[in-house]
């Protein structure tokens, strides 16, 4: 009698221990995927801070454009009015 239960205590036993191991396998499987997941994200997210730092370089170089040609539109017409006086 106390083969047959301890037959059933280690049947009991190994079927944890599986049930355990494939929980440790699904979790670590998750993991991963979350660390692979994270570092695409980085990656995206760097690559969207790089795009932006363009931008706004765009935005500053054509702002310098506006300027120097509003520079060069007053000092002709400075130009004109010093020319007639």
């Amino acid at each position: 009698m106390e083969g047959v239960w301890a037959s059933t205590l280690l049947k009991k036993l190994l079927m944890n221990n599986n049930k355990r191991s494939k929980k440790l396998s699904t979790q670590t499987r998750n993991e991963k995927q979350f660390m692979t997941e994270n570092r695409e994200i980085f990656q995206e997210l760097r690559e969207i801070k790089s795009e932006v730092k363009e931008v706004k370089k765009l935005l500053i170089v054509n702002s310098l454009r506006r300027l120097v040609d509003n520079y060069e539109q007053i000092t002709k017409t400075k130009q004109k009015k010093l020319e007639k006086d």
